[in-house]
């Protein structure tokens, strides 16, 4: 399976991926400006510094904000390979186990065109 740099959406979706005794670690990453009272209705910015405020990342979707990005963007990994996934941005970030690759539970951040994967439905 290759996974590699979907814009900067902030949800990416795996599919048969372990988390355990991990082989590769993968960044979530975002710069959300924790001074803007914007993020409070979708769960804050827990960052010390950042500079992106809601404004700025939602007239850069769908494409997304190139501070929202995994790190790296692009690993080659087999099935039954083990990831880590750590968050360092300011933002909940979340990897789903899913059969198939779809979007996520929060339609403006999926690809134009792209229906949710079911198992991130039970996120709504």
């Amino acid at each position: 399976m290759q996974i590699s740099k979907f814009g900067s959406t902030a949800l990416l979706l795996l599919s048969m991926v372990g988390v355990a005794a991990a082989r590769e670690t993968i960044l979530a990453l975002d710069d959300c400006d924790p001074r803007d009272p914007g993020w409070s209705d979708t769960g804050g910015c827990a960052l010390e510094k950042g500079d992106v405020t809601l404004a700025e990342f939602n007239a850069l979707l769908p494409e997304g904000h190139p501070a929202w990005r995994f790190e790296p963007t692009y690993i080659k990994i087999e099935e039954g390979d083990k990831l880590r996934v750590v968050n360092r941005g300011g933002r909940t970030h979340t990897f789903t186990k899913v059969e198939d690759f779809g979007g996520g539970f929060i339609p403006q951040l999926n690809p134009p065109g792209s229906e949710p994967a079911p198992e991130c439905l039970r996120f709504c």
